[in-house]
């Protein structure tokens, strides 16, 4: 487990989150439901045990209950040009609603996702320029080039 201390969503981060979804025409209520990750954990293994990794915790978690209600695999996203980060990214769903985010990388995945991660917080501002926001999506897939693609992670298939 990677970055415990920052399991919980930051206040001004979810307003951020809420304030887009409005601005683009959501209610304040339909906005706030569809905060997945205010809990969100991370897990980070070797490139050589990724793919592994990722199974075995989702086997673990659904064992003890867990449904994994969502999956997106963005390192099938990144090679089609959609993303700028490679990892995979979970929603998991208790018996009684209760959803938490799992995001699972690698060592460099992680690190590219530091490094991108003030860019990645002025990329998402609604008041950011389209022309500015490109720049900063090519400079963020630029990072990602860095990174190495897990043998066997394009057979993690995105849903939900």
């Amino acid at each position: 487990m990677f970055g415990l201390p920052f399991r919980l969503k930051q206040p001004t981060s979810m307003a951020g989150k809420i304030a887009e979804d409005v601005a683009k025409g959501d209610s304040i209520e339909d906005a706030s439901g569809e905060i997945r990750d205010a809990v969100r954990y991370t897990a980070i293994f070797p490139e050589e045990n990724f793919t592994d990794g990722y199974y075995k915790v989702k086997k673990s978690l659904e064992k003890k209950g867990y449904e994994e209600v969502r999956c997106k695999n963005f390192y099938e996203m990144y090679e089609a040009g959609d993303q700028c980060q490679k990892a995979v990214q979970c929603v998991y769903k208790d018996k009684s609603g209760y959803v938490f985010e799992f995001q699972f990388h690698t060592v460099d995945s992680a690190g590219a996702k530091e490094v991108n991660h003030p860019v990645y917080e002025e990329f998402r501002k609604a008041t950011v320029p389209k022309e500015i926001k490109n720049k900063y999506f090519g400079n963020m897939r630029y990072i990602g080039t860095h990174v190495p693609v897990p043998r066997g992670v394009m057979g993690i298939k995105s849903h939900g």
